[in-house]
């Protein structure tokens, strides 16, 4: 019997990793081509990478403290897809995002230090996902009806390999903390000026039962507006982080 989504689950580290609606498990191999004369080429491998993601709605922050670094780098963790077992594995990016219509989700990439088989997850429950509403969110001092969000954690990895065909080890980079609100002005388009602002820094905060997201040092990088003929007029916001915390 062919394997069906129905029948595989998920593990990210202790975390609950939400209603997951998506998966991409992946092993990549890199390899040398050499070409010499009398027409003689060769291929051999050099080393493998372990680069996988998921997407879900998430129903706690467990899942997505788990994107933050601790004194600089991202939590190390074993991620288990029904039998397949990534060990040693760092999430590098996460998009978290929320709009008026539909779920509160998030999607995420990890790379890991090898893959293995072993007994297959169980699917559990997860629980009851979060629609926008179940969120109370501020964004600086704007008093504009906000319609959507998107927080973007990033953390640049590299694999330092060494003699070894998988990876050893990772050299992380700075995490960078981006992202977006989208708002409904009330009777003023003035907060497109927030785009060209004086550089002051604010804060955000996205909170809500079982989880609570707020950056600080924020500032606006450009605000984008875009009004239609029939009658729709919002304002997209991006923005920068100097930190984010997730509780």
């Amino acid at each position: 019997m062919a394997l069906s989504g129905t029948q595989v689950g998920i593990k990210v580290g202790t975390a609950n990793a939400g209603l997951v609606s998506s998966v991409k498990p992946s092993a990549k191999t890199n390899s040398i081509t050499r070409s010499g004369i009398g027409g003689f080429t060769k291929n051999k491998i050099t080393n493998h990478n372990y680069e996988f993601g998921w997407e879900g709605d998430f129903v706690d922050a467990s899942v997505l403290k788990i994107a933050l670094p601790v004194n600089g780098i991202p939590p190390e963790i074993d991620i288990t897809i029904h039998d397949l077992k990534y060990a040693g594995a760092h999430i590098t990016k996460m998009s978290i995002k929320g709009d008026q219509d539909s779920t509160l989700t998030y999607s995420a990439t990890a790379i890991a230090k090898g893959g293995s088989k072993v007994d297959a997850v169980i699917p559990v429950d997860p629980g009851m996902f979060l629609v926008f509403r179940d969120a109370t969110i501020t964004f600086g001092t704007s008093t504009a009806k906000i319609t959507a969000f998107t927080i973007d954690i990033s953390t640049k990895a590299t694999p330092i390999y060494g003699t070894s065909i998988d990876p050893t080890d990772f050299q992380f980079g700075a995490t960078e903390y981006s992202g977006s609100f989208t708002i409904v002005p009330d009777t003023s388009l003035e907060e497109v000026l927030k785009g060209a602002g004086d550089g002051t820094p604010y804060t955000f905060s996205i909170a809500g039962t079982g989880f609570n997201i707020s950056g600080s040092g924020v500032i606006t990088t450009e605000s984008a507006g875009q009004i239609k003929a029939d009658g729709d007029v919002t304002i997209v916001h991006s923005i920068k982080a100097d930190s984010i915390t997730i509780s």
